[in-house]
C-alpha cells in the first residue's frame, strides 16, 4: 500500500512542480490551480487511504476572472485528468472510471484566490451528465439548504431538512413508506454541499430518476423518483410555483401507499 501512495504522491507531486510551465497566466491565478491541484491530489490519497471509491467526476467552481484565464488553453486540463486517472488506475479495486474535471463560473465568488471542489462517484454517464450540467446553471452551494422537499402523492410536502434523509419501511427511516415491495432500507438522500443526491441503497425493486434505474444521482428540480413504483417529486422553493403542493404544516413520517 505505502508503495501506491509513494507513486502516486510522486505523480502528482511532478504535475505541481511543472504547474509553472503548464499554466500561462499571472502568479496569482497560478497559485489558484497550484492550490486546486493540491486539493485533487489530497481527495484522492484521502479516498484509497478510507479503502473508499475514488470520486471520478471534479466539479470546479471558481471566480469568473479566473474561469476566463483557465478555459482559454485545455491542454493543462486535460494534463491534470491524466495524471490523476494514471494515479487512481493504481489502485484499481475502486477505480471506476476515467476522471473528468470541469471548471465553472461562479459569480458567488468574490476573491479571485477562492474556489470550490465538488466531487463525485459516477458510474452512467446519464448522472455524470446531471451532475456537471449542475454546475452550468450555477447553482447555490451552500453547507445546507433548507428549501428542498419531496412532493408526495396525495401532495403533502416532506422538507428535506437534514443532512441525509432515510428512505424505507422500517420504522426508524426518516420518510417510512408502508409498502411490501420497498425495502426496509431502500435509499437515501444526501444533502452535500448544498446539492441534494438520492442513493440506492441495494434495494430489491430499486430507485428510479425519471424512469432511470440509478445507483446514486445528483437531484434537480422536477425530478421524479421512484422508490421502488412509489412516486415522489424533488423540488426546491424556486420551483415552488409549478406544482399544486399540500399544507407543510403536518408532516407525514409513515405513508401507506394502499
Amino acid at each position: 500500500m505505502s508503495s501506491i501512495f509513494e507513486k502516486i504522491e510522486k505523480q502528482l507531486q511532478n504535475l505541481i512542480e511543472n504547474s509553472v510551465q503548464l499554466f500561462p497566466w499571472n502568479s496569482l491565478q497560478k497559485s489558484v490551480v497550484i492550490s486546486i491541484v493540491h486539493e485533487l491530489r489530497d481527495i484522492l490519497i484521502k479516498a484509497i487511504d478510507n479503502n473508499e471509491t475514488i470520486p471520478n467526476i471534479y466539479s470546479i467552481s471558481v471566480h469568473p476572472e479566473v474561469y476566463t484565464n483557465l478555459n482559454s488553453d485545455h491542454h493543462w486540463i486535460q494534463e491534470i485528468q491524466k495524471t490523476l486517472t494514471e494515479s487512481a488506475e493504481e489502485y484499481t479495486s475502486h477505480f471506476i472510471g476515467e476522471i473528468s474535471v470541469e471548471f465553472f463560473a461562479d459569480p458567488e465568488i468574490l476573491a479571485i484566490s477562492e474556489y470550490r471542489i465538488n466531487s463525485y462517484s459516477v458510474i452512467n454517464e446519464i448522472e455524470k451528465t446531471a451532475v456537471l450540467n449542475t454546475n452550468l446553471n450555477v447553482r447555490e452551494n451552500k453547507k445546507f439548504r433548507s428549501d428542498a422537499y419531496l412532493l408526495l402523492p396525495n401532495k403533502d410536502i416532506f422538507p428535506l431538512t437534514i443532512a441525509i434523509t432515510q428512505i424505507g419501511r422500517k420504522n426508524d427511516n426518516h420518510l417510512i413508506i408502508d409498502d411490501p415491495t420497498i425495502s426496509r432500507n431502500h435509499a437515501q438522500i444526501r444533502n452535500i454541499n448544498g446539492n441534494f443526491v438520492i442513493f440506492d441503497l441495494n434495494s430489491t425493486s430499486g430507485t428510479f430518476v425519471n424512469g432511470i434505474r440509478i445507483k446514486q444521482a445528483l437531484l434537480r428540480g422536477g425530478d421524479v423518483i421512484s422508490i421502488a413504483n412509489y412516486p415522489l417529486v424533488y423540488g426546491e422553493e424556486d420551483d415552488s410555483n409549478d406544482f399544486d403542493q399540500g399544507s407543510t404544516t403536518e408532516i407525514p413520517r409513515i405513508v401507506d401507499s394502499k
